[in-house]
């Protein structure tokens, strides 16, 4: 049977070289016309993670490692818009990877929201497949860490994208419940919904392409299994009961033996022969002796069966 295309709903591509001074037009599989995020992140050296998409238009990023606000002059000739990924002149001259999450059943992005420090929903203009594993809401107007919902944690409780922090616990941030498969839940807290002040949110469903979930790291090298019927193109945990780093990991950068992680956190390059998963057909298993409560996600999962018939192919 074909293969089953996930790259419809996630793509991501590495080794793009891009110069100072010049656009780099990067050619994506499928068009963003209906609705499309895109991560930025430079892989030979140091560099933050832009965040663009389609909502805010060109010319407009937030950062994942950090606090900042919006950003709407530094770049000036981005774009996302139909087949293409523009990275903008701005950029330092060096090595990309890219990942483009397409708008539709299994991701969202939120609608743009000014706050009002009261307990309310703020619907996406669409409706996902499943209830989120993941929500993250960046702050457009002021300076705040962006908050992360993962269904690994409880409905009171976040982590900070930019942050090794642990997690912490805020029921006015969420008012103690997880955003649904069309709307995003709100406290009467500062953290997402201060006082006059306008954010976004992103949310990708726990189904299709994407997975999530938590698991008690064993403590050994030969760690944890994760089951995922399929096998995932990134993949990424966090400690989430002490201050530990995000770490993400995708076959694009690297392979089983020559282990490259990325830290979404932080702007450093990523370091090599870090080797401390491997990812399989069916899922992936931590190689990495780590102790404690970790969140997962996984994007790209290409699955095992076509629906009908089952398969599992290599490459």
């Amino acid at each position: 049977p074909a293969v089953i295309n996930y790259e419809d709903e996630y793509y991501i591509e590495a080794g793009i070289s891009h110069t100072n001074g010049a656009t780099t037009a990067v050619t994506l599989p499928t068009s963003v016309s209906g609705g499309a995020m895109a991560r930025i992140k430079r892989t030979d050296s140091a560099g933050d993670w832009y965040v663009v998409n389609t909502v805010r238009g060109a010319n407009s990023f937030v950062k994942w490692n950090d606090s900042a606000a919006e950003d709407t002059s530094t770049f000036t000739d981005d774009n996302l818009t139909g087949t293409t990924l523009t990275l903008a002149s701005a950029l330092a001259t060096g090595t990309y990877v890219i990942e483009v999450f397409y708008v539709g059943s299994y991701f969202q992005i939120g609608t743009v929201y000014t706050g009002n420090l009261t307990n309310r929903t703020v619907a996406y203009p669409g409706t996902l497949d499943t209830a989120p594993g993941l929500s993250v809401v960046f702050g457009l107007t002021n300076a705040v860490n962006p908050r992360v919902q993962h269904i690994g944690m409880a409905a009171t409780e976040f982590l900070n994208a930019n942050l090794t922090s642990a997690k912490a616990t805020a029921a006015d941030l969420w008012n103690s419940t997880y955003a649904s498969t069309t709307a995003l839940s709100l406290g009467a807290g500062t953290a997402a919904n201060g006082t006059s002040k306008d954010y976004i949110s992103f949310h990708w469903a726990n189904s299709g392409p994407y997975a999530f979930g938590s698991f008690e790291a064993n403590g050994s090298a030969d760690g944890n299994m994760v089951a995922l019927n399929g096998g995932p193109v990134t993949f990424g945990y966090k400690n989430i009961d002490a201050a530990q780093g995000w770490v993400m990991h995708t076959t694009k950068l690297s392979d089983n033996q020559n282990g490259t992680d990325l830290s979404p956190q932080a702007t450093n390059a990523p370091p090599v022969n870090d080797i401390t998963v491997d990812l399989l057909s069916n899922g992936w298993k931590l190689r990495f002796s780590r102790t404690a409560t970790h969140i997962y996600w996984a994007y790209g999962i290409q699955p095992m069966t076509d629906g009908s018939t089952t398969q599992s192919k290599a490459k």
